[in-house]
């Protein structure tokens, strides 16, 4: 999935409704695991799971760079997202 659908929609432009069909970009629940818990749960697009999930525990300083990651899993579906630390007191 490349992050990007169709969508029919209307818009009203100049006195006049009209059907548009245009690309928006798609979204999704994705669920972030440390070390078997979930932590957090965010609305993404389909893309790259996994560079959101290292995005947001960098940002949230539960880590500091991908040296401190053991594993990580990306679910078949890409709404999960496990990651393994090093060390287990996160």
């Amino acid at each position: 999935m490349n992050g990007i659908q169709d969508f029919t929609y209307i818009t009203y432009e100049r006195g006049a409704y009209r059907r548009v069909t245009g690309a928006v970009p798609s979204e999704r629940f994705l669920r972030i695991h440390v070390n078997g818990l979930e932590m957090a749960t965010v609305m993404c697009s389909p893309v790259e799971p996994e560079s959101l999930a290292f995005g947001f525990l960098r940002s949230e300083g539960v880590i500091q760079g991908m040296n401190d990651v053991r594993q990580w899993v990306v679910c078949p579906s890409g709404t999960c997202v496990d990651v393994w630390l090093h060390r287990a007191d996160f």
